[in-house]
């Protein structure tokens, strides 16, 4: 696993990074990285599921504070229910030897 960072949000840098890498790359989603994945044919973009969690969990907490039992019923809180379903399998795996 590799972190990348940089100061500023211009693609160019991430695409200069992984010119030569293989895989996926997994994001908090900014554009920047979708232009690296358009770019570089052998990179996949994947975006992080916490990042892609928090739209939902701001809905459903919208929505409890109006009417608490529309919020379990919302299509939000069934994506965030899938969403935890992938975290408890992740903690499954990781418990998995590599091969």
């Amino acid at each position: 696993m590799i972190y990348e960072y940089q100061k500023d949000r211009d693609h160019q840098k991430p695409l200069e990074f992984y010119r030569d890498y293989k895989g996926i790359l997994v994001t908090d989603g900014l554009q920047q990285y979708h232009l690296v994945d358009k770019k570089l044919p052998d990179v996949t973009n994947a975006n992080c599921w916490a990042h892609a969690r928090r739209d939902f969990a701001d809905a459903v907490k919208a929505m409890d504070k109006k009417d608490p039992s529309a919020g379990h019923s919302s299509v939000a809180y069934t994506a965030l229910q899938k969403i935890g379903g992938f975290y408890t399998a992740d903690t499954e795996l990781k418990k998995l030897s590599s091969e």
